[in-house]
């Protein structure tokens, strides 16, 4: 189930179509993924209607690394995921993927050529942003 309309992930990062998805997992998967394990740690369904439902799904982070190898801390987040059946089949319309607490966004920032850029949740709904050159 990969979003086909629409996947934020916990950069912020804006991928519009399942080929950005794709590469971007390529990419991510080929180094700082490459030992990671993720694991859905609790899920929480809501229908809207019988054929669409948003899915809040808890999830654990380990093993992965920042793009220039240092491994990361343990973490969890949240993924917001939008649902339609179609067919009989659900799909993933849209997604967005949020880390809880202190966060690290060099893997994306790193992805679109930027400079490594170090989250810190200073309050709810507040990020102080530092960026480091790669």
């Amino acid at each position: 189930m990969v979003a086909e309309d629409g996947f934020v992930n916990v950069a912020g990062q804006v991928l519009k179509s399942r080929a950005e998805f794709q590469a971007l997992q390529t990419r991510t998967h080929s180094m700082q993924f490459k030992q990671s394990v993720r694991t859905v740690t609790g899920t929480d369904i809501k229908f809207i209607t019988p054929d669409i439902a948003i899915a809040h799904v808890s999830w654990g982070m380990r093993g992965d690394k920042d793009p220039d190898g240092t491994a990361r801390k343990p973490r969890n987040g949240v993924m917001i995921q939008v649902l339609v059946k179609r067919d009989g089949k659900w799909t993933v319309v849209a997604a967005q993927n949020t880390a809880k607490g202190p966060v690290t966004l060099g893997v994306c920032c790193a992805c679109l050529g930027r400079d490594l850029a170090r989250a810190e949740a200073v309050a709810p709904g507040t990020l102080r942003l530092k960026f480091e050159q790669l």
